[in-house]
């Protein structure tokens, strides 16, 4: 009876969602962690993943105040029997979805202590059973081992899948009952994925539009939009995001870049989405301020038909010192930065932020700027210039003028407007370097972060059928994985930080790629497979 009323307990756990301490502020934020001091004036937040905070209170909007996961589980697996391997995987379960993953995983291996055959807790471990033995992923594949290939799907099966993927990209949710159905197409050919993938790139319906340019309210601005004569939604279209300077407005740079007088000005209205907000004082780099500008993106790929490998952030003056800052945070999004009189300055625009420039390891750059610009400097872009050169990239173009003063200088924009023609963005590029202040911003490319302390930072790299990853600053990783970056039907070792943390094969799943796809809201990041791990 004890056994009984302890799985129970467990399962009304796994139905619950772990609380904490939340401190919800004026300007939207929200700390996730335990509340360790307060006064009259100020309240003090160890962060789940990172330091201490301190909020003065005026900064605070509202406080729910609850327990941690890992305080839960402390009760929780205080109550179990030693000998209940059902009661450890479920609690094994409870901390996977309420990321624990170095709990869960100590559960599973102590449900398998208690009953080597339990199958739930070998499965969630990694393991198979071959001949009726189970082998660990780690463990390497006999020498006369058949190496057994995923089956082709019936043209029945297939059909069915493409449907749920058309229905999930429509609605642009999975269901439940859709996450269950995927779970069956969780062992893929390389040839059946293919086509998962071309039906996500067929991505959702888009109604046609009347207007070429028009203003729209878009992330709570207003935003001018350029629409390409005859746009057809069933195409997809690169799109153009210029931000404007202080005592600008977006109308004026949508019209220097679709200004018909031009050479560029035509090329752009006749192949390209520009998109344009009005915000004064144009300052975008701080947060979380620039959350705006994603959003802005978000709400275009759900309007327009985008194509996500070509978007390309721009601007001028402080424009363009949020597209540096907005590019760094987000590198995956964008194919190119294109700032004019401005540099990657940091979230209190007191400062360049050099360290973060290492974050632009896949995205080109193109800087115009003057010798004699007084507001900023041109020592600033000497400086960034400099620190190219030390990280070794070659993505990085500056072209300079003698004079001018303190201008975007668009007479030269049809020469980066050819060099935008030329680019794609990489979202399997062998090697990532990413780094990231907020848990919020913890995606670029192939890598998601988890447990973001300040200044988090992954550097990864494939090689062969092997991934090296130095991670500093962050608790767990998620790997995604592609054939387009490595050969998934051979066995793949994944290296943490100097230590072997995987080796073993990685299934194709329909319901990794879509449910990714649908997360990132985009079209062309179609992953394969994924792996979690904790960070050594």
């Amino acid at each position: 009876m004890r056994r009984l009323a302890v799985v129970c307990t467990l399962i009304l756990l796994v139905c619950a969602v772990a609380q904490s301490d939340v401190i919800h502020t004026v300007d939207g934020r929200k700390i996730t962690g335990k509340i360790v001091r307060e006064d009259a004036d100020t309240v003090t937040i160890k962060a789940r993943y990172g330091g201490e905070i301190t909020l003065d209170r005026l900064d605070i909007e509202r406080i729910e105040k609850g327990k941690l996961p890992e305080e839960i589980y402390e009760e929780k697996a205080g109550t179990l029997d030693k000998a209940d391997a059902q009661g450890h995987y479920e609690l094994g379960m409870w901390c996977k979805k309420n990321s624990l993953p170095r709990q869960a995983k100590e559960e599973f291996q102590k449900a398998i202590a208690a009953g080597p055959d339990h199958e739930g807790a070998r499965k969630e471990l990694g393991y198979r059973k071959i001949e009726g033995k189970w082998v660990s992923a780690a463990e390497p594949r006999r020498k006369n081992e058949p190496r057994s290939k995923a089956a082709s799907l019936s043209s029945a099966r297939m059909s069915g899948l493409l449907k749920l993927i058309a229905e999930a990209l429509k609605n642009g949710n999975l269901s439940d009952a859709a996450k269950e159905k995927l779970e069956s197409f969780n062992s893929l050919s390389k040839k059946d994925f293919e086509k998962v993938a071309a039906k996500i790139a067929e991505w959702k319906t888009y109604k046609p539009q009347s207007q070429e340019d028009f203003t729209v309210q878009a992330a709570g601005m207003q935003t001018f939009v350029h629409l390409p004569p005859g746009y057809n939604p069933k195409k997809s279209y690169p799109l153009i995001i210029t931000l404007h300077g202080a005592g600008g407005n977006g109308q004026n740079l949508r019209g220097a870049w679709a200004n018909t007088k031009t050479n560029w000005g035509q090329k752009v209205r006749a192949g390209y989405i520009v998109v344009a907000p009005t915000w004064q004082p144009a300052r975008w780099w701080l947060w979380p301020q620039g959350k705006d500008i994603f959003t802005l993106l978000e709400e275009m790929k759900n309007a327009y038909s985008v194509d996500t490998d070509r978007v390309i952030i721009g601007g001028f003056s402080n424009g363009a010192h949020s597209a540096w800052n907005l590019g760094m945070k987000q590198p995956s999004l964008f194919a190119a930065l294109a700032p004019a009189a401005g540099a990657p300055v940091a979230e209190s625009g007191q400062s360049l932020d050099l360290d973060m420039v290492a974050s632009l390891a896949n995205l080109p750059v193109h800087l115009v700027h003057s010798a004699d610009d007084r507001i900023c400097s041109a020592s600033t872009a000497k400086r960034v210039e400099a620190r190219y050169r030390e990280l070794g990239y070659k993505n990085f173009v500056h072209k300079q003028f003698d004079s001018g003063g303190h201008v975007a200088h668009i007479e030269y924009w049809g020469n980066i407007f050819e060099w935008f023609g030329k680019l794609r963005r990489d979202i399997y590029s062998k090697k990532v370097v990413f780094m990231s202040d907020h848990q919020e911003l913890d995606t670029a490319y192939w890598l998601r972060l988890g447990g973001i302390s300040p200044r988090a930072k992954v550097t990864g790299e494939v090689k062969g059928s092997t991934i090296k990853l130095k991670i500093e600053k962050a608790t767990r990783i998620t790997i995604f994985v592609s054939d387009k970056m490595l050969d998934m039907d051979k066995p793949l070792k994944v290296q943490v930080n100097g230590k072997q943390k995987f080796s073993g094969t990685i299934t194709r799943s329909a319901g990794v790629a879509l449910e990714e796809a649908l997360r990132r809201n985009d079209r062309n990041a179609v992953y394969a497979g994924k792996i979690e791990l904790d960070v050594p």
